[in-house]
């Protein structure tokens, strides 16, 4: 099933809002969940499988095309209690027609590549990796 928003609107907010209203130090969430398996009977996800993806698309005159992409995604030995993931940026090229291609990535170490990752240069890690 897919949820559908669409609006005319031109103030803001528009689209979906989650907010949050307590006295705690907790902010509002959006939440993506993947399991294998169903609902009712959820299984272990696999290497490599997507955990989610946030599309951006734009209108070309004739088709929306995909402009630019983050995903999500499982990276390494996944186990009770460990989901090992790493993040990737993907923007769209100039090329006729736009192919999306991945910019960036945040690796299950931390470590940043930014530019060609089938030949990364050296990563530049954050924190601890």
């Amino acid at each position: 099933a897919a949820i559908h928003v669409a609006t005319t609107s031109t103030s803001t907010p528009r689209g979906i809002l989650s907010a949050q209203h307590n006295t705690d130090t907790h902010g509002a969430r959006f939440t993506m969940r993947k399991s294998r398996g169903t609902e009712a009977s959820p299984l272990i996800v696999a290497a490599g499988d997507s955990l989610g993806r946030i599309i951006a698309s734009g209108y070309d005159g004739s088709n929306y095309l995909e402009a630019a992409e983050i995903r999500i995604e499982t990276d390494g030995t996944l186990a009770a209690t460990r989901v090992p993931s790493r993040i990737t940026f993907h923007t769209a090229t100039d090329a006729a027609p736009s192919v999306v291609t991945e910019r960036m990535r945040i690796s299950r170490a931390g470590k940043v590549t930014i530019g060609s990752t089938s030949t990364p240069g050296p990563a530049v890690p954050f924190g601890r990796g």
